[in-house]
């Protein structure tokens, strides 16, 4: 029974060290480069995946000028519209492929940003002062500034 016991510690250390690699390479480190002459990181992908990561970007921008928009008009409702579009529910639509291909700063960051999102919505609702929903997205763009300073996307093959 004791040799049992050594096989089966085997066998679930092996699994256990192949779990912690992959989770590591696909989870944590995403697939980066570095680029000369450029300090950010560069996200190696496809150009549909790229495609993908900008469309989302020129959402967060779409609402942020909703946002904008909707507190110039004291309209409480509009802003929590504009910012519920953007918070968690839209992070889910990130294929687990791409996501495993991101760094897992550039995925906090962006998690962030959704979260942020969501708070937006739940003050305008709750509170409905647009002043608060400009100072909370002056603070969701600081965010962004941060990702865009850091990273960077690159092609496939670079």
């Amino acid at each position: 029974m004791g040799r049992w016991h050594v096989i089966y510690a085997s066998v679930i250390g092996a699994l256990a060290i192949a779990l912690v690699v992959m989770l590591w390479l696909f989870v944590l480190t995403g697939k980066t480069t570095a680029v000369p002459g450029d300090t950010r990181q560069a996200i190696v992908l496809e150009p549909a995946e790229q495609a993908l990561i900008r469309t989302e970007m020129r959402r967060f921008l779409a609402a942020v000028q909703a946002i904008i928009a909707a507190a110039l008009h004291d309209d409480p409702a509009a802003i929590a519209q504009a910012a519920r579009a953007q918070g968690m529910a839209a992070a889910g639509q990130v294929p687990a492929r791409l996501a495993a291909k991101l760094p897992i700063g550039f995925k906090q960051i962006g998690h962030g940003v959704h979260h942020e999102f969501d708070r937006i919505a739940i003050d305008a609702e709750a509170i409905g002062d647009g002043k608060l929903a400009l100072s909370q997205l002056a603070e969701t763009l600081n965010r962004c500034i941060a990702c865009h300073s850091a990273y960077q996307l690159a092609p496939a093959g670079s």
